[in-house]
């Protein structure tokens, strides 16, 4: 098939336009064309079709060559123009060639034209050609662009030394510059330091040409400091000989990955809560620290750090609070240790520490008492000041074990120790805790099953009433015998109980048992007395605690009031608010509550007096030596006139000598319980304790009676008999002491006016036990007699008031006797005045009372009077407008009362009250008025009915009253 050949014809000669249709059909063209003369049919024929050619005159009427020329080019159409022409210059056709023709021929050499025209068709398509190979050129950059600008990843195009030539928008983004601030940057510029030795020698080895692809991970630092992780894919672009000429870099931004990485890793090796090593990391570090030691002979040692009673602070203030004191514990014992050593948080409260490089095991208890005193002051969370005691068990590398697991093993045993032992201290690793551990978990076993093989059992201590001395109470004391075998010592057991949680049902079958007990007694004809309950923290921190109770005292069938419940005053000050509801809800059952071991918590006398107690224990750490030690005694007399202020009972426990119970019983304490008295009692003791009536036998010095008692305290008997056969002949009661500790024990015992002691003896000298006497009893008079003389310590003392008189042996018997005379004169003196005072104040106390009472008799005097002064200026009031006429006339006939409508009715312009009534117009009223009855009266010819009253019924007024009602206004 010929080819297709489209041609555009310019020309207005249809002569010419065959003669070049015909030539371009001679080339075997089949020929399409079309012929146009002007510029309307020129735009038409572009519009209509395409074309390969355009041939065109140059010159016609109207329209030329150049003016066709003109219409394609503003078409931007890249067509071949050849202009045939007749009669043309050389220079018309240059000129036309530089206008954009792209041949010129002459009409009369038409031989030309197909030649011409094949050329300039080649030429016409290798420009499109051309032009759709750039346009292909500039879309495959364009495209480039876009996907080096758009790539999610950065990428790099630089110099073999890594300067920064060509960057995408992702490296920008990534580095937080701009990319003209990146440009002429280096790699090394951005690099991190830790890394800048690693990009240095990659460099080196890509300008090498030693190899030519590398793929890393690296860090970089971003503008604004922050790092960047990159994972990095270089590699060198090469010139056709081979050569590295550029580097190309492309980052891909895995800061994210590398962060979960890191917290990954840090989960595993860390604990989340403290970010203290975890027992995995531990174990590595202790590894590290041990193999260290064995290579340089050092010693490490391994604490383990126990927090005491962290379930209480989770329990009352909530686990919030907990987490936090674990973050502030974890704090504390980081700012206890050195650089090189580990801190490691391997359970719930439990922390370890290794501590490496120590020379003995001072060092290690060193640390442990920086540790403890760290933990001296209370740590604040929240507002909440917590008090935290820990206990802390310590191990040796390698005098304990070499084995890194059983070091560990090893402290926490150690840990154990110090808890059981005292609390808040720490306790070195021996073997034989080991032993005891072992005794403990098998004891705690046997606890599990106690209760359900029924081995526990209650005993019954009683109380006694220091001033009638009967029993008025007992109180239920937990005890267990272990199997078949002997009964387990409290202490042994209930510190466990309470750190297991067995405790609770414990606690509820021993208040159950107790109650059971009771009714047992009752229901036998027993007199009724208190059984005492103690509750435990835990049992108080349950929320069914009130409704346990309420349940076992209806299950039981006892009386409330025989019901008391203790408390431990510390347990009680944990949540003092909370403990205050709980309380109130108990007593309302009519259950009466004690608080024991009072005087060794801390509590606030605000909280104490909101707590509705009914009794206080004084703790028998203060009973111990209250006989000896003046401060117990100061405490124990404190707790006594503070709880009477408050109007609570007072119970001393742990009393176990007479000399403690004569002095309760002389500074008015309310009951005892001890050994001095009973034992706890098995139940059926008990019953027989009861159904005796058995009885305290009350001290002898404990009557009102001033018989003058002397004490005499040496430790040489014979110096004690001479005195005595001395002095009993002026009729003194004489109490003999051979030291001063059995002195004191006289001094509880018996009201003792005078004492004589040497100064010289073995457990303190006279001076000392005047001291401690001035103190314990500063109503008696105290003589020192020695041939030893201390001139210093007994002025200081006589000065202090701690010694009435210094004697010295030998003595001159009158001089003596005359001497303690005088001495009794002065205590009985003393006695007499203080005797005189008391009266004095309760007279003047009772005066008191009574201007009291006359204050308050004024005040309600002076408010009655006040009240019926306004009580009448009311009824005056409400008599002078009421719309009828009242008048009051006196004894002596005046008319001592007239309200408004008496004036107005009555008084003719004159005022009636003060006027005799006989000078009015009531003259009439009054004659004929009858007390009680009501008359008719005529007053200025209107007729009055009139009641008439006698007055001074109810008061003391004289007279009568008279109301006046006009008739008709009924």
């Amino acid at each position: 098939m010929a080819n297709l050949l489209r041609v555009l014809i310019v020309e207005d000669n249809d002569d010419d336009r065959q003669l070049l249709a015909v030539e371009l059909q001679s080339g075997g063209y089949d020929l399409v064309h079309a012929c146009v003369a002007s510029a309307g049919e020129m735009r038409a024929a572009l519009d209509r079709d395409a074309w390969d050619v355009i041939i065109s005159d140059y010159s016609m009427p109207g329209f030329s060559g150049i003016d066709a020329l003109r219409i394609v080019q503003e078409r931007g159409l890249d067509l071949p123009f050849i202009i045939v022409s007749g009669v043309i210059s050389e220079d018309t056709a240059v000129d036309a060639m530089k206008s954009g023709a792209h041949d010129y021929l002459s009409k009369s050499n038409l031989k030309r034209l197909l030649p011409a025209a094949e050329r300039e068709l080649r030429e016409a398509a290798a420009r499109r050609e051309h032009r759709l190979a750039v346009q292909a050129l500039r879309d495959s950059e364009a495209r480039f662009r876009t996907i080096f600008n758009q790539a999610a990843v950065g990428i790099v195009h630089g110099s073999l030394d890594g300067r920064f030539l060509l960057i995408n928008d992702r490296f920008c983004d990534l580095l937080g510059y701009n990319r003209d601030e990146l440009l002429g940057m280096t790699f090394q510029q951005i690099t991190h330091a830790d890394e800048l030795a690693q990009n240095l020698d990659l460099h080196s080895r890509l300008r090498a040409g030693n190899v030519s692809s590398h793929a890393f991970e690296e860090r970089y630092l971003r503008k604004d400091g922050s790092l960047l992780w990159g994972n990095v894919t270089a590699s060198i672009e090469r010139n056709d000989d081979g050569e590295p000429k550029y580097l190309i870099a492309v980052v891909e931004d895995i800061t994210e990955r590398k962060q979960m990485e890191q917290r990954l890793q840090h989960l595993n090796h860390f604990d989340s809560l403290t970010s203290l090593p975890n027992r995995m990391l531990f174990r590595d570090r202790l590894k590290q620290a041990l193999a260290q030691a064995a290579r340089n002979g050092s010693l490490v040692a391994v604490l383990f750090v126990d927090l005491d009673r962290f379930k209480v602070v989770n329990d009352t203030l909530g686990h919030g609070v907990g987490d936090k004191l674990l973050q502030a514990v974890a704090q504390l014992l980081l700012g206890c240790v050195r650089a090189g050593d580990t801190v490691g948080r391997l359970d719930g409260d439990g922390f370890a520490l290794i501590l490496p490089g120590f020379v003995g095991a001072h060092d290690a208890a060193l640390a442990a008492q920086k540790l403890l005193d760290a933990f001296a002051r209370p740590v604040v969370i929240d507002g909440h000041e917590i008090f935290v005691s820990v206990n802390i068990g310590i191990t040796l590398y390698p005098s304990d074990s070499k084995d890194g697991e059983q070091l560990v093993r090893n402290s926490y045993t150690a840990m154990l120790r110090a808890k059981d032992l005292d609390r808040n201290s720490y306790q070195f690793y021996t073997a034989e805790m080991n032993a005891k551990v072992r005794e403990k978990v098998q004891l705690e076993n046997g606890l599990r099953r106690a209760l359900e093989r029924e081995e526990f059992l209650l005993h019954y201590q009683p109380k006694v009433d220091l001033a009638s001395g009967e029993v008025t109470g007992l109180e239920a004391l937990l005890r267990w015998r272990r199997g078949a075998g002997e009964l387990v010592g409290p202490a042994q057991f209930i510190p466990l109980l309470e750190e297991t949680g067995l405790i609770v049902p414990v606690g509820e079958w021993a208040l159950n048992q107790a109650c059971m007990q009771i009714k047992a007694w009752h229901d036998a004809g027993l007199p009724d007395v208190t059984v005492a309950v103690n509750l435990s923290a835990r049992q108080f921190q349950s929320s069914d605690l009130v409704d346990m109770v309420r349940r076992v005292i209806k299950s039981s069938g006892i009386n409330p009031r025989l019901l008391e419940l203790e408390l431990t005053e510390s347990l009680l000050m944990r949540n003092a608010d909370e403990a205050i509801g709980v309380l109130g809800r108990l007593r309302s059952m009519g259950v009466s509550l004690s608080v024991d071991d009072f005087g060794t918590g801390y509590s606030s006398l605000s909280y104490l007096k909101r707590f509705p107690l009914n009794t206080v224990k004084i703790d028998r750490s203060f009973v111990n030596e209250i006989v000896s030690d003046p401060d117990d005694a100061s405490i124990s007399r404190t707790i006594i006139t503070l709880a009477h202020g408050l109007k609570l009972k007072v119970v001393a426990e742990g009393v176990e000598t007479e000399a403690q119970m004569a002095f309760l019983a002389a500074n008015h304490c309310d009951e005892m319980q001890g050994y001095y008295f009973s034992r706890p009692l098995a139940p059926e003791d008990c019953a027989a304790l009861l159904r005796e009536r058995r009885r305290l036998k009350l001290p002898e010095g404990a009557d009102s009676t001033r018989q003058r008692t002397l004490l005499l305290v040496d430790d040489e008997a014979e110096i004690v008999t001479a005195l005595e056969r001395l002095l009993r002949r002026d009729g003194y009661r004489i109490l003999t002491a051979c030291s001063a500790r059995e002195g004191l024990e006289q001094l509880a015992k018996n009201n003792v006016g005078v004492i004589i002691s040497d100064q010289c003896m073995p457990e303190m000298t006279g001076v000392e036990f005047f001291k401690r006497v001035k103190e314990l009893h500063p109503e008696t008079v105290r003589i020192v007699l020695s041939d030893h003389t201390e001139l210093q310590s007994v002025t200081d003392a006589i000065n202090e008031g701690a010694v009435y008189k210094f004697l010295v042996k030998p003595w001159d018997d009158e001089l003596l006797r005359a001497k303690i005379r005088g001495a009794f004169r002065h205590q009985e003196l003393a006695w007499e005045n203080e005797h005189l005072s008391g009266k004095l104040k309760a007279a003047n106390a009772q005066l008191s009372g009574v201007n009291h009472k006359l204050q308050q008799l004024l005040f309600e005097k002076s408010r009655q009077v006040q009240q019926d002064e306004i009580s009448l200026k009311i009824a005056q009031e409400s008599l002078h407008h009421i719309p009828l006429a009242v008048v009051g006339v006196d004894g002596d006939g005046m008319v001592a009362l007239a309200n408004a409508r008496a004036e107005a009715m009555f008084g003719n312009g004159v005022p009636l009250l003060g006027s005799l009534v006989g000078e009015t117009p009531l003259a009439a009223c009054l004659a004929g008025a009858v007390v009680g009855k009501t008359e008719v009266a005529e007053v200025g010819g209107q007729h009055f009915s009139v009641l008439c009253q006698t007055l001074g019924n109810a008061s003391h007024a004289r007279g009568r009253l008279l109301v006046l009602l006009p008739q008709g206004a009924m």
